[in-house]
């Protein structure tokens, strides 16, 4: 089973531009995949119109209004309100997603963020990674969950968390340091800092503590598809699951491989999908290399005085990042190469 959670704060095209879900299941559909996704409402979902939310029925998601289960657990956690609206919801997802479980005895659930586009078929993926517990280089976009200790686990440390905020930050910071589980041999990535710990970060914590169950690197890497969180950063896991292959994204049949091994998502993150509105309007004009020193991710991030000037306007001017317009573009044939946008992309990332 996969779920994902989402929250809706607009008008039903202005959640589609941040949050493309009806784009999503068209591209499923049209590459004749099924979908097998539960799209997880934890509030506003009653701002969608009912034709909108019959769209994305018929192209098959399974729509759940989760909002009574968010308000239980605001209660359970009454000092969570202190965060702001998105922290709540990105903590208590977890809370709902073991509930969600728990009703459908499910033997494995899987987490996918709204901001990833798969690129195979998601039923393959669900055969891939069934019985393993693992969240994909350290961030939550993917994570599969089969081990049931780790809701209990989550439960047991938000509860720590939001009791003593002070205190559970220096011992999280303590094990950055010190890592019980050391980040490449289980699939992690500590990135956390003093100011910024969301649920990502405690999570990848957790697992650094070895607190969360997480599968080895070397089981979740064997695999026949290759895992890019960060498709900034696409060579970043690139020894542990494809050593020796080129490191280059090449189309063949309708699919993008890594050596033999297919890619399996391309993960949008706000720095990703505002790189690639970058290096859409730098290309029409050949400047694609200039794009790729714009990069949120990398050595040559904003190395001059100039390019830290142009970097920082381009993200004011992309504050709003319209995802849906961004597919729309980058899954189209660039005529220069013959292949997606996309994969042009990521090419121009890897380091």
């Amino acid at each position: 089973m996969i779920f994902q959670f989402m929250w809706s704060n607009d008008r039903e095209d202005l959640f589609e531009q941040a949050v493309p879900v009806l784009w999503h299941g068209e591209h499923l559909l049209k590459n004749g995949w099924g979908n097998p996704i539960t799209l997880c409402f934890l509030n506003g979902l009653e701002l969608l119109s009912s034709g909108y939310r019959e769209e994305l029925v018929g192209l098959g998601y399974r729509v759940l209004d989760c909002t009574p289960l968010t308000t239980e657990f605001l209660k359970r956690y009454p000092r969570i309100r202190k965060l702001s609206i998105n922290s709540r919801f990105w903590f208590l997802r977890w809370n709902v997603l073991q509930r969600l479980a728990t009703e459908r005895v499910a033997r494995t659930v899987v987490h996918l963020d709204g901001d990833v586009v798969l690129l195979v078929d998601p039923n393959q993926i669900l055969r891939d990674v069934e019985g393993s517990t693992f969240m994909l280089q350290g961030c939550p976009a993917l994570t599969v969950i089969s081990d049931p200790d780790w809701f209990s686990v989550w439960e047991e440390e938000l509860a720590l968390l939001l009791e003593d905020r002070v205190s559970y930050l220096k011992k999280a910071h303590a094990e950055k340091v010190h890592p019980r589980r050391p980040d490449r041999e289980y699939c992690n990535v500590c990135t956390y800092s003093g100011k910024h710990f969301e649920d990502q970060e405690m999570l990848q914590y957790l697992i650094a503590a070895g607190r969360l169950p997480q599968a080895l690197s070397a089981a979740i890497f064997d695999s026949p598809f290759y895992w890019m969180q960060n498709p900034l950063l696409p060579g970043d896991w690139h020894e542990e699951q494809a050593a020796g292959a080129h490191r280059l994204v090449v189309e063949n049949d309708g699919y993008s491989l890594v050596g033999d091994k297919r890619v399996a998502l391309y993960h949008f993150q706000t720095d990703f999908a505002k790189y690639c509105s970058t290096w859409l309007q730098f290309s029409r004009f050949g400047l694609d290399g200039l794009a790729s020193s714009l990069r949120a991710a990398g050595p040559g991030r904003r190395d001059s005085r100039l390019v830290a000037w142009t970097g920082t306007l381009l993200d004011r001017a992309q504050r709003r990042v319209n995802r849906r317009a961004v597919y729309e573009n980058v899954f189209k044939i660039n005529p220069a190469t013959g292949h997606r946008f996309v994969t042009d992309i990521v090419n121009s990332c890897w380091e």
